[in-house]
């Protein structure tokens, strides 16, 4: 046989391969993609319950208010849903606020939790002070047992100011009647 033919016959073979390749590739079962190991489940934390205290730690101007925080929240962080409510009394038991609203994110770490919602309805509200619907409030509680802590923005911001989603301010108040459950 000669060179030439060698080649010819080399490549032909080659060109045979090549095609059978081709059809056992087009032909063949795509392999399975590997998925990777599956997403872990969305923590479910939770922020339940009612606590109440009194305004004297702000001051003497504050001196005898009395006010209730009242707070269902469940998931993850903007997963979440719930309600808040707020209420608060001057000295003489005569009303000073009351507003509620919808909870748009809650997080949780340990027995602290960081809520934040919208104000939807404004019952009550001071001459001297404008609770706007439409804003967003943040609420902190750090549940102690028999003695729970609660933070809300409007303290340190007022109403002025849109609280971010997710952020509260540090729990201040110490509750005098009673308390939250809080689950991570």
């Amino acid at each position: 046989m000669t060179i030439t033919r060698l080649a010819r016959r080399s490549r032909v073979a080659l060109a045979g391969l090549a095609a059978g390749l081709a059809v056992l590739t087009v032909t063949a079962p795509a392999a399975q993609a590997d998925p990777g190991p599956k997403p872990a489940a969305l923590p479910d934390f939770l922020l339940s319950g009612t606590g109440e205290g009194t305004l004297d730690i702000l001051g003497a101007g504050w001196k005898g208010h009395k006010v209730r925080f009242a707070i269902e929240a469940k998931g993850f962080a903007t997963e979440s849903q719930g309600t808040f409510r707020v209420q608060h009394w001057y000295p003489d038991g005569k009303v000073f606020a009351d507003f509620q609203g919808k909870i748009d994110c809650l997080n949780v770490g340990g027995d602290v939790a960081v809520v934040t919602g919208v104000i939807e309805k404004v019952s009550a509200s001071p001459a001297e002070i404008e609770i706007p619907t439409g804003k967003r409030v943040g609420f902190t509680v750090d549940d102690e047992g028999k003695r729970d802590r609660l933070g809300w923005s409007w303290a340190v911001l007022g109403f002025e100011q849109e609280v971010p989603i997710c952020m509260g301010t540090a729990p201040i108040l110490p509750l005098s009647k009673g308390g939250y459950t809080v689950r991570d």
